[in-house]
């Protein structure tokens, strides 16, 4: 009987996420996809900020070999 409690409340959710899109991108219109773009690009750039701190708060150097070689040689030349 569970089960049956399981696939009504999925298939009251899938009726809401389904409304809420449509709501969306009706009164977005075109601005819907740079919106979500825009939203993606922000989250990734906090995450990235989070994982940094997270790597510097344990003592873990987050740049790569590559970078540090190509510091080392720009420091040295003067730029």
């Amino acid at each position: 009987m569970k089960w049956v409690l399981d696939r009504i409340l999925l298939v009251i959710t899938a009726v809401f996420l389904a409304a809420a899109s449509w709501g969306f991108y009706h009164y977005t219109g075109q601005w819907g996809a740079p919106i979500l773009l825009t939203i993606a690009f922000i989250g990734l750039l906090a995450d990235n900020y989070r994982l940094r701190k997270l790597l510097r708060d344990n003592g873990i150097d987050f740049r790569s070999e590559r970078r540090k070689r190509w510091e080392q040689r720009h420091e040295r030349s003067g730029r």
